[in-house]
């Protein structure tokens, strides 16, 4: 009977608490002013003992800015209230939930000071765990017990609290943990006085002790005076007779507690004799008639009261609910409309007289609704369960909205439904703001490019794309919460902060930088990246675009492949000359040695039969040999055919120095830079373009043979030798405004090393350039030569190749009518470090010319 009561009792605080919780899910927004009131309903009937107060606790997220509460000071802290270990400042009393605060924004006192306002209850350890069990659980949840000082007095309290979910999270069913709660009502009990009336009921016959804990070993609760623990102690009552007792578990709202029943003296009081047995058992049946009726009594009597509370509960609640913003309707048991507030007329553009006795769903609903949504409805309704979603519904103009719904049903005490409660509140512009984000998130999603949120203080990632992990071949939990030094080595704290100080400061509002990323299996690709500050889960973060370069970069060097060769073309006619006129040497020397060889095999033959012979003598013999050798011209075979051996020699030589430099200007070469001696690449592109300007200018080449070997990508470098060399034999050719002249224009090339790299300039005395073509030199497409002559792509190409592509410096000087000087500057080792000519892989091509340091 007394666990019965215990259990009673909490439920009829469990009761007060699910009441105030409909104030709040039924209006946004409640001032202290109404809290009160509708506290005041519960407390002032006397029938809730040990209250010492009410309140609405608000959870706040960690980064959130706290808007003061009604009558709150600026400052709370209930450290000057409770005597207990607060929470820890790093970490929430169970690991890896977050540190919201919970902030006391409604509170009606009973007893003491009701200055609770304001305060922070995640500020108690106790109470934050608290708080964090109900939400998880979806139920009120008693706290351990603590100590609260009032003035000069502590007293032993408990916290019992029931969350208030937020929209569109009902607490019914799965549960979404804190993130999930907007609040919780909390009620401050006083455990002595909670269950100090239990033991009246029984005459005090019996004794009771309850303990927080599973066994009588824990912290007590509740117990009897001291004056009867005393009585009790030796296990034996003053008549000598043993004493009972009973220990059992009660599992009390999230809680284990134990309570340990024993009877008292009062208990044993009956007489020895029969007629004592009997007169006293009369006695007793009497007193148990009239406990009976004492009970019945004060059942009633509490009827009473909590009829009346009800009665003035729901004239509140009436109230409320007329003046709220939701749509409030109240259907029969066939679910027929018998009642609505404003707010529903509002909403639906229907007045009360026109739906009265309608079913809501009939006229609400229209053909776009989910047909689950409905069903999920027509099942909980059916079943007189409660119902939380949100569904589309129209108005009576025919407008569409979404709304987030609740349905309760309505009970009697014996369970029969007697009708339905639904409230509705507007929730269009969430829904259509929600879609237009999931819209834009699928677009990013989706989106070719790499997407990655870096945090802007950690540098590690927050979120990525799909983009971002096709491009890297991680997942996506791979990628988050790693620094972005997974996938580039180059982005230490330092560099990482030289990249975003702009962004810091302000000065800019984007960075853009090419860079090199490293895949999961190893393999590296050019990126860029467009760097820019935004915002993301309350979190300043960078968001990159990136780019993967590859396919770019292999298209480029078609391009630049495809330049060259169009060039080589241009330049064919002029090469097929420089190996015909050889060739042509060689095919005269051929057939000319072919026709020595008759005469001098005629001569060789003799001598052998002049040998042989034995009829002759010796000065027979010399005498026709003589004779043989004068008719032959034999002296002047002998000279001629070493000569047109040497010729042919030198001729054939000639032709293979030809294909040499055409093989190296028009090999792609590979994506990598090698070790390359810059002055063989003047010789190749030098004898390569001779047939293009040796009709109108001479080159003297002026090349440092001491020039150690540099790092370059020597098919594109070729290129660059071939466009300037064209470039200014094309120059000369407009100055001297004829294809041929006697009065040759001169082409200077020259290299040396200076500011640890090469240099290279090349110099003509052609029509030089004015400031304004100066100025766009290098901007694609633009020409200054006449349609079929140039492309502009020239010296675009020739720049992106040195400065982007190689790190080095390109720069031109010129006047018009006195020639255009450029000089360029590729990067290389120092002198100690660079290989030499003998250790560079080309040295087999190397070879020396006759034309180093003369002109040509």
């Amino acid at each position: 009977m007394v666990r019965a009561d215990i259990v009673r009792r909490v439920d009829s605080y469990q009761f007060a608490l699910q009441s105030l919780r409909c104030v709040y899910q039924s209006s946004e927004v409640v001032t202290q002013t109404e809290f009160e009131s509708a506290a005041r309903l519960w407390t002032s009937s006397n029938h809730l003992p040990g209250v010492l107060g009410i309140g609405y606790v608000e959870r706040i997220p960690a980064n959130a800015d706290v808007a003061p509460a009604e009558g709150a000071k600026p400052e709370g802290d209930l450290r000057q209230f409770v005597q207990v270990p607060l929470a820890p400042a790093t970490s929430p009393p169970n690991s890896g939930r977050r540190l919201d605060r919970m902030v006391i924004r409604n509170f009606h006192a009973l007893e003491g000071s009701g200055q609770w306002i304001g305060f922070s209850l995640g500020d108690l350890a106790e109470g934050r765990l608290t708080a964090e069990r109900s939400a998880e659980s979806g139920k009120a949840t008693l706290s351990a017990e603590l100590d609260l000082a009032l003035g000069e007095t502590s007293r032993k309290v408990l916290l019992l609290m029931l969350p208030v979910y937020q929209k569109g999270n009902s607490g019914d069913g799965q549960f979404q943990g804190v993130g999930a709660v907007r609040g919780w009502i909390c009620m401050v009990l006083v455990a002595d006085q909670v269950f100090a009336d239990i033991t009246d009921a029984v005459g005090r016959e019996v004794s009771f002790q309850l303990f927080d804990g599973p066994s009588d070993a824990a912290n007590e609760l509740f117990g009897p005076p001291p004056s009867d623990r005393a009585a009790q102690s030796n296990g034996e009552n003053r008549f000598g007779m043993v004493q009972l007792s009973e220990t059992v578990p009660l599992d009390m709202d999230g809680r284990q507690w134990t309570v340990t029943t024993k009877t008292t003296d009062r208990f044993f009081t009956a007489p020895r004799d029969a007629a004592w047995a009997l007169i006293v058992s009369g006695c007793l049946v009497t007193l148990l008639v009239a406990y009976i009726l004492q009970v019945q009594s004060r059942a009633l009597q509490r009827a009473r009261v909590l009829a009346d509370c009800m009665t003035e509960e729901l004239r509140r609640l009436a109230m409320v609910a007329q003046r709220t913003t939701n749509g409030v309707v109240i259907a029969d048991a066939d679910r027929k409309i018998v009642w609505a507030n404003e707010g529903f007329t509002r909403l639906t553009g229907y007045q009360i007289e026109e739906v009265l006795g309608l079913n809501p769903g009939h006229f609400l609903q229209c053909p776009e609704t989910d047909p689950n949504a409905q069903a999920r409805l027509r099942n909980a309704v059916r079943g007189l369960t409660s119902y939380h979603g949100e569904i589309l519904n129209r108005t009576k103009s025919g407008k569409k909205y979404w709304v987030d719904l609740e349905i309760q049903p309505l009970l009697k005490e014996s369970g029969d439904l007697y009708g339905y409660i639904g409230i509705q509140s507007d929730i269009t512009d969430r829904v259509e703001a929600e879609r237009r984000a999931r819209s834009l998130a699928d677009i990013l999603e989706e989106a070719p490019i790499g997407i990655y949120l870096v945090d802007a203080h950690t540098s590690q990632l927050v979120e990525v794309n799909s983009g971002a992990c096709n491009q890297l071949g991680y997942t996506r939990d791979e990628l988050i919460g790693n620094s972005v030094e997974l996938f580039n080595s180059e982005f230490c704290e330092q560099r990482v902060r030289q990249l975003v100080e702009p962004l810091d400061s302000g000065a800019v509002d984007k960075v853009v930088f090419d860079t090199t990323h490293r895949r999961k299996d190893g393999t590296e690709y050019q990126a860029h990246v467009n760097l820019h500050r935004s915002r993301f889960a309350g979190h300043d973060v960078n968001v990159a675009f990136v780019t993967d370069l590859t396919d770019r970069l292999q298209l480029e060097q078609q391009l630049a492949q495809a330049q060259k060769l169009e060039s080589m073309g241009q330049l064919a006619a002029g090469v097929a000359h420089e190996i015909n006129t050889p060739m042509q040497c060689v095919v005269t020397n051929v057939e000319y040695l072919s026709e020595v060889c008759v005469n001098l095999f005629k001569v060789a033959d003799a001598h052998r039969d002049s040998l042989h012979s034995s009829a002759k003598n010796w000065e027979d013999r010399k005498d026709e040999l003589d004779r043989l050798e004068t008719e032959n011209d034999y002296e002047m075979l002998r000279q001629n055919t070493l000569d047109a051996i040497v010729e042919s020699a030198e001729a054939a030589t000639r032709v293979v120095e030809v294909v040499r430099a055409m093989k190296a200007m028009s090999h792609p070469g590979s994506s990598e830079k090698t070790w390359i001696d810059l002055n063989e690449l003047v010789r190749s592109a030098v004898m390569v373009s001779k047939n293009r300007w040796k009709y109108y200018a001479s080159v003297e080449m002026a090349l440092d043979d001491s020039l150690p070997c540099v790092p370059l990508h020597s098919s594109q470098i070729n290129q660059v030798l071939l466009n300037l060399l064209v470039n200014s034999a094309d120059a000369i050719l407009e100055q001297t405004g004829k294809e041929k002249t006697d009065e040759l224009g001169r082409i200077e090339l020259a290299t040396w090393w200076e500011s640890e790299g090469v240099m290279f300039r090349i110099r003509d005395t052609g029509c030089g350039m004015s400031e304004e073509v100066k100025r766009r030199a290098f901007d694609p497409f633009f020409t200054t030569k006449e349609i079929g002559r140039g492309t502009g792509q020239g010296l675009a190409i020739s720049y992106d190749v040195v400065v982007q592509k190689h790190g080095g410096t390109v720069q031109i000087d010129s006047e018009v009518g006195q020639g255009t000087t450029i000089t360029i500057w590729l990067p290389g080792q120092s002198l100690e470090l660079a290989p030499t000519l003998e250790s560079s892989p080309n040295r087999d091509a190397r070879h020396d010319s006759p034309d180093h340091g003369v002109g040509v």
